[in-house]
């Protein structure tokens, strides 16, 4: 038989190639395997720990940011040291017809609650509502509104401050202060007859915080 010496020699040549290549593939997943982290295990009676705590003061810093008499900086444009955050997401009255005039003494309120920031505890602050235009309205008809109450207190008409909440409400502590809005009333009119069942009439409770404890 005749034995062809090139196909020895390439036999030996891929035998040799494929030990290489294993060889080199067992080297990586050796280096590999050095690299891997080792477990971490804890050192038994070797934990301790650092007490934290967080100190808050009141902004005692002479010059208040929002002074107007401060000749430098009369009023700090950030509003971050006196801020209204919150006020009811809505108040909802229902009423029966009425022959022109609406009296309620009494409606839902969702999310009662003023609330204001405010970092200094010798600042005196106001919150007062109003109501839009002193109006209701329907489409292009609208209702004068005679009487607004908050918690009693009167933000309509002749003499009525419209002051819902301040800072002699509060214990004097500078922080974050809240009211609670739990009783409302409205009375409004309807000269011209037009409201009839069914219908939704709507106006807006606006309100302004004021770096004062009496805004006029």
């Amino acid at each position: 038989m005749y034995h062809n010496k090139n196909n020895n020699y390439l036999e030996e040549t891929t035998m040799k190639t494929i030990k290489i290549i294993t060889l080199s593939a067992v080297t990586i997943l050796a280096t590999i395997a050095v690299a891997l982290p080792a477990h971490a295990d804890e050192i038994t009676n070797s934990k301790k720990a650092t007490p934290t705590e967080v100190q808050i003061t009141d902004a005692t810093d002479p010059k208040d940011p929002l002074d107007p008499e401060d000749p430098e900086k009369p009023v700090d444009p950030n509003q971050a040291h006196l801020v209204l955050n919150k006020v009811p997401s809505a108040y909802k009255f229902t009423s029966t017809v009425s022959n022109g005039e609406y009296s309620i003494t009494d409606g839902q309120i969702d999310n009662g609650v003023i609330e204001v920031f405010n970092d200094r505890t010798d600042r005196q602050w106001s919150v007062k509502a109003s109501v839009a235009e002193n109006k209701l309205s329907l489409n292009t008809n609208t209702f004068d509104v005679s009487s607004f109450t908050v918690n009693k207190k009167e933000i309509v008409g002749t003499g009525a401050t419209g002051v819902v909440f301040n800072s002699a409400d509060t214990d004097g502590i500078a922080g974050t202060k809240t009211k609670t809005v739990d009783n409302i009333s409205i009375s409004f009119t309807d000269p011209d007859g037009v409201l009839k069942d069914g219908d939704t009439i709507n106006g807006l409770i606006n309100y302004q915080l004021f770096n004062t404890v009496s805004p006029n």
